[in-house]
């Protein structure tokens, strides 16, 4: 006869190994997500880094030694050839995700074992002092005939507006919620008559998160301007930011009353 302690045993060591496996699985699907992280670089959507990976310096440079691991004998002599390299700087400086993309299969499959032959290792990319993943996008191209000089590719694009530096150019210019109108009756009402028939100018910084600093007034009178002053700065309408190779920055604004 079975004894049920047994059974009850039993059940309960299979109960804890089915745990372990849910446990386990739970992991291989969160975990990788994790691990990878957001990625930077040099085309959209892909949001640019604060610094550039950098290939060894005692190397004679990526592309160059990318040319020379090609493989020329196995392309047709007649025939010109374009293609798109992508791949991605990963935080310890190897690199993954190769691909070519172009007409010739054949310069393709070149073009992503040269890279592949390349074993030296990226100083990786940084973005507010951490390392991140860094994705690439560059042409590679081969020609029956030399073209001449042409002007050097940077893989990188262009380095990252730095939100913490003072705009004085940007593509999008600082607005209030509910406009300027809205902003300038809120100070004159909250004024009243001080400020009747009195020309002045309010001059301020308007943050990354939206918020006014460096309020300065300029007008005839100081003390009407020192007025002006604090009623700005105790003003609660949000702004949205001004906005610079599509990132928050911050910027000086003027607004002219009346």
């Amino acid at each position: 006869m079975i004894d049920p302690h047994n059974i009850l045993f039993v059940n309960g060591q299979t109960m804890k190994k089915i745990f372990t496996i849910s446990c386990f699985v739970m992991a291989l699907v969160f975990f990788p997500a994790q691990k990878n992280g957001k990625i930077y670089g040099n085309e959209k959507p892909y949001e640019q880094a604060e610094t550039f990976p950098v290939f060894p310096p005692e190397q004679s440079g990526f592309r160059k030694q990318l040319y020379t691991h090609i493989d020329v004998s196995k392309l047709d002599t007649n025939k010109d050839y374009d293609s798109r390299l992508e791949f991605i700087i990963e935080k310890d400086g190897s690199i993954s995700s190769v691909k070519s993309s172009g007409d010739s299969p054949v310069f393709n499959t070149e073009v992503e074992a040269a890279v592949k032959k390349i074993k030296a290792k990226w100083q990786s990319a940084e973005d507010e002092g951490i390392k991140v993943r860094y994705h690439v996008s560059m042409p590679v191209s081969h020609y029956r005939e030399e073209r001449g000089m042409s002007s050097p590719y940077n893989m990188f694009g262009k380095k990252k507006a730095d939100s913490r530096n003072l705009y004085t150019t940007v593509e999008v210019l600082p607005y209030c919620k509910g406009g300027i109108g809205r902003f300038k009756n809120t100070v004159v009402s909250g004024l009243g008559n001080t400020i009747e028939n009195y020309p002045f100018t309010v001059n301020f910084i308007v943050e990354t998160d939206g918020n006014l600093s460096d309020i300065q007034v300029t007008g005839k009178d100081n003390d009407k301007n020192e007025l002006i002053r604090k009623e700005v700065e105790k003003n609660t309408l949000k702004w949205n930011p001004a906005q610079y190779d599509g990132r928050d920055v911050r910027v000086r604004f003027p607004v002219k009353f009346p």
